[in-house]
């Protein structure tokens, strides 16, 4: 076991640090309750001394590149709330946790591979990408149930109910969310001082009205277009809205409440966008990119963001050139020292009728291999990282690194939270977004809408990639449903 030393009595005065790091966010840290109970029984898990590895196992990809391990308590909140969960975990189950962060999303699921194949026990947890290979590891029966932990109770608060209902599959969660991983959805930022130039609405009361919609977006964006004077219309002048060709438009899908996938009768997937909304909403982002007040630059995806906001055509929020800019929440480091003035939003919705504002988390998810060694273990390390998360790594990442080192205004920090609590999860997309002709369709902003002929082709588009995108889904459902008589 490592050389670690963590008190129950060091954790609750880590608690109390964290929240005295936070400012305002005092609140989010309970450390009032029976810290007796807390001791002896962290999430009704008795101490143990296993003296067992736990391997995670991480592509080098996202997230996992800076919010996830850590080898010190550092300087820093985060860090120090990572180290220190694992930590707690450690002392209280006598293992000791490493990871493996390697190779790229595409290196993932072969490892697995590898594991099921020889009955190696080398990796406890793997954490994959949001889509990549996720439904062949299910249909390859390469997984552990989360159901089958005796001490894994998905039912609990630090276990993500939504994630849990939509990515079941006949009945067995291959899948899973916890608080021990961190969401990271997209957002709008906005330039205030071109709103104020403009003299236009406040749209942090937009959203909390509800008003926050398409339309009221473009309305808005029209009102602030204009050329530099020199007759061309490039970088240099300003637009209403500004935003890559690429995975970013994806997440209107989620915000516009459309879906990919549907359950029949039976809890079987089965194509669901085709119908009155997905329509709609296809009019209203043709409208929205292709108009005069929408600047689209090329994603060039192999590329870091630091790179890109060096290249004078890619019109980031720090250059100033635009009212809104759609922005992946974890980008949103690269933007501290900028110096223009912005805040956050959430995607707007498609219509004031939706109840809420959406998106999807462009993070990844965990999953187990079938073969795993002790059971019994693996079950209650999982259950303690994600108990342990909710009030430290969880706390130090949404209300003190994003709350407040990153954000410019109080209005932000209330906007985060919204959008933090809108981020869903699409069988449709984890599944199948990767796949034949719904990857087509899960990407039709810039395959139909910018590259291909708009709106108005979305029948033919429509068609040209249904009946690939239902093979997909019912090779899947029939996969499952032999495995599911094999009795796998």
């Amino acid at each position: 076991m490592k050389k670690r030393i963590l008190s129950m009595v060091l954790l609750a005065s880590m608690l109390t640090s964290l929240a005295a790091c936070g400012g305002d966010g005092d609140d989010t840290v309970d450390t009032s309750g029976d810290t007796e109970k807390e001791e002896t029984n962290p999430a009704g898990i008795e101490a143990a001394n296993y003296e067992l590895p736990f391997n995670i196992y991480a592509p080098d990809w996202g997230m996992y590149q800076s919010y996830f391990f850590a080898d010190d308590p550092g300087t820093d909140a985060m860090t120090k709330a990572i180290y220190e969960r694992e930590v707690a975990v450690e002392e209280h189950l006598g293992v000791d946790i490493g990871y493996t962060i390697q190779g790229t999303v595409i290196d993932v699921r072969p490892k697995v591979q590898e594991l099921v194949m020889t009955g190696d026990d080398t990796y406890q947890l793997f954490l994959t990408h949001c889509i990549h290979t996720t439904s062949a590891m299910i249909t390859e029966d390469l997984l552990y149930d989360f159901n089958d932990f005796e001490y894994v109770d998905m039912t609990n608060e630090w276990w993500n109910q939504q994630a849990n209902e939509a990515l079941a599959v006949a009945g067995h969660n291959y899948f899973a969310v916890s608080d021990y991983m961190l969401s990271d959805p997209n957002c709008i930022l906005f330039n205030k001082s071109i709103l104020d130039e403009f003299n236009l609405e406040d749209p942090y009361q937009l959203v909390r009205d509800g008003e926050w919609t398409i339309d009221k977006m473009m309305e808005m964006m029209a009102a602030v277009t204009t050329d530099n004077g020199d007759g061309e219309w490039d970088h240099r002048d300003t637009y209403g809205f500004a935003t890559s060709d690429n995975w970013p438009l994806n997440s209107f899908i989620f915000s516009s409440e459309a879906k990919l996938v549907t359950r029949d009768s039976d809890g079987k997937f089965e194509f669901a966008f085709d119908d009155e909304r997905v329509y709609t909403m296809v009019d209203k982002l043709d409208q929205l990119l292709n108009n005069p007040n929408t600047y689209v630059y090329d994603a060039a995806i192999e590329t870091t963001e630091d790179v890109h906001i060096m290249d004078s055509e890619y019109l980031d929020i720090s250059k100033g050139h635009s009212l809104f800019n759609v922005y992946p929440i974890q980008y949103l480091r690269y933007q501290r020292d900028t110096d223009v003035d912005f805040g956050i939003l959430p995607y707007p919705k498609l219509d004031a009728k939706q109840d809420g504002y959406y998106i999807n988390d462009w993070s990844g998810l965990m999953c187990v291999p079938k073969t795993v060694g002790n059971a019994e273990m693996v079950g209650k390390v999982l259950e303690l990282l994600a108990y342990y998360s909710g009030d430290t790594v969880r706390y130090a990442y949404y209300d003190i690194m994003l709350g407040e080192k990153l954000t410019r205004d109080p209005e932000s920090k209330e906007m985060l939270d919204i959008i933090f609590d809108g981020v869903s999860f699409d069988a449709g997309v984890t599944y199948f977004g990767f796949s034949g002709g719904m990857f087509s369709l899960f990407y039709f902003p810039d395959k139909l809408l910018i590259e291909g002929s708009g709106a108005g082709g979305f029948s033919s588009f429509l068609a040209q990639n249904q009946s690939s995108a239902e093979a997909e889904i019912n090779m899947f459902n029939l996969i499952v449903e032999d495995l599911e008589k094999a009795g796998s």
